[in-house]
């Protein structure tokens, strides 16, 4: 792949196809937008305006992955005392036999609901997510996926802002939803990665510098929800409203942002087979 530098001029606003069908990108700007207001972390001297489109995208996804850790104690949490209220209004201890274990909620005892949140994402994951990769691979709209599923992230973290007794089950059903979605989102995310640069060197380089920055996201988005909750004096419940707020703001301007300005539409990798079908 030729490598244009943010300064440099490109007349051609098309795309490298490869002998072998691959493709590759070439930058569509001469100049990042918004360059002066993103921090240096995230861009990159030579390469495609995509990479500092999957920088930003890799800091929204570490608020998103430490978010759902801070709303799964929570969950337990009211899942037990709905459990324990069934109990109290002997609704399920008629024999005595269905509360000596703590009380079941909607059939289920409380410590389950996160493992059969964890059985049902993977089920529905496992089925649908070839269905999201065929269609980031065999259609034009690559950037459509990343960007609706992107937005659905977002909007889901602000549902779930509103979590309390009354709503920790619709809380957990968007769980599920939430993690097939996510992994919409990566299908498209890994597709735009996969094409930065035909050359390895630069691509591990694309990589490394991607995964710094959802880690250290990550550690951010820990101590800053940690600080918060702490001067607050929040419960599980608490601060998971916090972490879900502090997402929700993240999730809102990055990707909005990114998936806007620094994401291009991308043809279709390669045609259905005659005869095939998605």
């Amino acid at each position: 792949m030729n490598e244009i530098g943010y300064g440099a001029k490109d007349s051609s606003d098309n795309f490298n196809i490869d002998d072998n069908g691959s493709t590759s990108m070439r930058a569509q700007f001469s100049v990042v937008p918004f360059q002066q207001y993103i921090p240096r972390i995230f861009l990159f001297d030579n390469g495609p305006v995509e990479a500092t489109g999957l920088a930003l995208n890799s800091f929204a996804r570490g608020a998103v992955g430490m978010s759902t850790i801070f709303l799964g104690p929570a969950l337990l949490l009211l899942a037990e005392e709905a459990a324990k209220a069934n109990c109290n209004d002997g609704d399920n201890n008629d024999t005595g036999t269905e509360c000596s274990d703590g009380g079941r909620v909607f059939g289920m005892r409380p410590t389950s609901l996160l493992t059969n949140i964890g059985i049902f994402s993977g089920l529905l994951s496992s089925l649908l997510t070839p269905l999201f990769g065929s269609i980031v691979d065999h259609t034009p709209h690559r950037k459509a996926v990343g960007q609706g599923s992107a937005i659905i992230l977002a909007i889901v973290k602000g549902i779930e802002i509103f979590v309390n007794q009354s709503t920790w089950f619709i809380v957990s059903v968007l769980q599920v939803f939430n993690f097939v979605i996510y992994n919409a989102y990566l299908c498209s995310v890994y597709a735009y990665t996969a094409e930065l640069s035909t050359i390895p060197n630069e691509q591990t380089g694309y990589n490394s510098r991607f995964q710094q920055i959802h880690y250290v996201a990550m550690l951010i988005f820990l101590i800053l929800v940690m600080v918060i909750s702490t001067i607050l004096g929040t419960s599980d419940v608490g601060t998971a409203r916090v972490s879900q707020t502090l997402a929700f703001v993240v999730c809102t301007a990055v990707f909005g942002m990114s998936w806007k300005w620094f994401f291009r539409p991308r043809p279709a990798l390669r045609e259905v087979p005659s005869g095939s079908t998605l």
